[in-house]
């Protein structure tokens, strides 16, 4: 009976070891996920704001909306929004 309780506590003490391994694993990458994710909306949002700025100077300058959306690839109506806010 020794032996197989030795076993049985081996065995628990292996699995436990495992669940802590496989935790620490999944936060390790969820952690790692979450930082590459917010990494590519910051510059997706870095490239948004820029290509408003850009939108802005060009509005400011006259030229026609037609060319700044195709110079930003923001649409017509994204545009036209910021014209009207910003009085262009």
């Amino acid at each position: 009976m020794a032996i197989e309780e030795g076993h049985e506590l081996g065995r628990k003490q292996g699995l436990e070891q495992g669940r802590q391994e496989g935790i620490k694993q999944g936060i390790e990458q969820g952690i790692e996920q979450g930082i590459e994710q917010g990494i590519e909306q910051g510059i997706e949002q870095g490239i948004e704001q820029r290509n408003i700025e850009i939108t802005k100077n060009m509005l400011a300058q006259n030229i026609d909306i037609s060319i700044i959306a195709n110079v930003t690839s923001l649409s017509l109506e994204q545009i036209k929004n910021i014209q009207a806010k910003e009085n262009y």
